[in-house]
This record gives structure tokens, C-alpha cells and sequence, in this order.
């Protein structure tokens, strides 16, 4: 199989996504950049800043974006990144470096964030642009099923739902 990797922001999905593969390949969930390349599939936002290098060092390599309606995700994020605030205030090390980097600071607003989804989509989007059966655009908590996925990879017997893994604690 070749190698696999989420492009998708925090709460997009993510989690979900590494869960439903591990049957079928070694993918990582959150990897370090050092550890990604040892396994068979990477996703969360540590892939995001290295996508465009994997994606020429791994040239039959697919990737999936998933996505969520914008409005709730940046709700979701919101509360999300006030949860681990209230936890960690000033967080600091790798994560936070990756956080920074993507979102272009640590506690951004929901208006940032949205401004973030929309310039991360485009950029893969043209990124991806013309070379189908690259990149698949996956919306997990929108309601795509499982056998997109597996379709687009080429694996067999999808399970009939997605294993929602890292619902947000209310």
C-alpha cells in the first residue's frame, strides 16, 4: 500500500481517520516530523507545514483532506483550544511550535481560524490541482461514509460507519 497522510486541521476528523486505517496500515496520529516518515500514514497538523516535502519524497504517496462545515469548526477549535488553555496556559515545546505555525498562534480567534481553513484548503487544493487520484476530500463529521475512503485507497471492506473516536467533550 502506498503511503498515506491527513491534511486535515484540528477537529476535522483527524482522529477518526488514523482509527479507521490502523486495521490496514501503521499510520500515526500527531506524529513528531522526525518519526513521520517510519510509518505508513501520517495525519494531523504536524503534516500540514511538511505536506508539499512528502508529497515529492513519496511521489505514489495519497492524501485525504478532511473538512467540516466552517462555522462549527471554528467553534469546535475555539472550545477546543480553550479547554487545553484552562490546562496548559502557556504552553510550550514541539506542539506549540506546530500549533504557531499553522494557525499563526497559539489561542487564535474564531475569525482567524476561519481565515486559516480557507487559506489551507486553497493551498492544497492548487497544490493537488490536476493531478487526480492524489488527493481526496473527505468530510467525516458532514456525513461521507467510510467506503470513500477505502474506494479512494483501494482498500476492502470498509466498516458501514466512521469510529467517532475524539468526540468533543460538552
Amino acid at each position: 500500500m502506498n503511503k498515506v497522510f491527513g491534511l486535515g486541521l484540528s477537529r476535522t476528523g483527524t482522529t477518526t481517520l488514523s482509527e479507521v486505517l490502523k486495521p490496514h496500515m501503521n499510520i500515526v496520529h500527531y506524529p513528531n516530523q522526525r518519526e513521520m516518515h517510519r510509518y505508513d500514514g501520517a495525519c494531523d497538523i504536524p503534516v500540514i507545514p511538511v505536506y508539499k516535502k512528502l508529497d515529492e519524497t513519496y511521489e505514489d504517496a495519497k492524501f485525504v483532506l478532511t473538512v467540516r462545515e466552517i462555522d462549527s469548526w471554528a467553534v469546535s477549535v475555539t472550545n477546543y483550544f480553550e479547554r487545553k488553555r484552562k490546562r496548559t496556559p502557556r504552553p510550550s515545546g514541539w506542539q506549540a511550535d506546530i500549533r504557531k505555525k499553522v494557525y499563526g498562534e497559539l489561542f487564535p480567534t474564531p475569525e482567524k481560524l476561519k481565515e486559516v481553513y480557507l487559506n489551507h484548503y486553497d493551498d492544497v487544493l492548487q497544490h493537488f490541482d490536476g493531478r487526480e487520484g492524489k488527493l481526496l476530500i473527505l468530510d467525516i463529521v458532514g456525513g461521507d461514509s467510510p467506503e470513500k475512503l477505502f474506494s479512494f485507497l483501494g482498500i476492502n471492506n470498509p466498516p458501514n460507519e466512521f469510529p467517532m473516536t475524539n468526540k468533543a467533550k460538552k
